[in-house]
This record gives structure tokens, sequence and C-alpha cells, in this order.
């Protein structure tokens, strides 16, 4: 009976922990829709970051970094946190990370590739249409 009242907790927590990470996975975020356009501080490099929902009420996405011939290339992983209204993508082509916060109307984060970090903020070029 012991293992039993100790297990209860412990799948509980598991649960709440997996619909946790769901819930960050797929808010509805329309204020995160479009095309978004910054420069990687210190670095010159332009980026383009295009969010679309895929359906679901989940976000994907794709970006082009001119300079270093890279156009429309996915996203691994897009992560939200609507109630903190920060965006995390990942890109496992490229071996970076960008995690920012909206703000104002733009996103201002960190742009993290090879252990080094850059500020980049990132303004919205388009919206989707309704």
């Amino acid at each position: 009976m012991r293992t039993i009242s100790r297990l209860i907790p412990a799948m509980f927590l598991v649960l709440l922990a997996a619909g946790t990470a769901l819930a960050e996975e797929c808010p509805q975020a329309e204020w995160a829709l479009g095309e978004w356009r910054g420069e990687i501080m210190g670095t010159g490099t332009i980026v383009v970051f295009r969010f679309q929902s895929n359906g679901e009420n989940c976000l994907k996405g794709n970006f082009d970094m001119p300079q270093h011939d890279a156009d429309h290339l996915p996203f691994s992983r897009v992560l939200l946190i609507e109630d903190q209204q920060v965006l995390e993508v990942h890109s496992d082509a490229l071996d970076f990370v960008y995690e920012g916060q909206y703000q104002g109307g733009e996103l201002e984060g960190t742009f993290t590739q090879n252990e080094a970090a850059y500020v980049l903020k990132l303004e919205r070029v388009t919206k989707p249409a309704n």
C-alpha cells in the first residue's frame, strides 16, 4: 500500500509536467504570427523569422539568413510561453537558439550559437491576413 501511495503523487507530477509542456508548446499566440526581421548585434548578420499556425493552435516557422545563403530553413522547434509572451526557437541546421520576449510590438531577446550570446531585437515586417 505504501508503494501505491507514493506512486500516485509521482504520477500526478509527471502528468502535470507533461500538460504544462504541451500548454507551452501550443498556446494561441496571435502576437507571434507573421514575419520578423532584425540584425544580430555585433555580427552584422540579418535574420528573418516567419511564424504561422500549423492549424492545431501550435506554431511552426522558418528563417532566412541572407548573408549565409540560408533561405526558408525550418525551425527544429518553436515554443511559446503565452502568459509571459516569450518565444523560443531552435535550429538544428545552424545550431542556434533564440529566446525573445514580446514587448511594445517587438521581440527583444538573445541569439545563442556556439556558446556565444548576442542581442537580437526583431521587428514585425508583416502580419498574416485575417
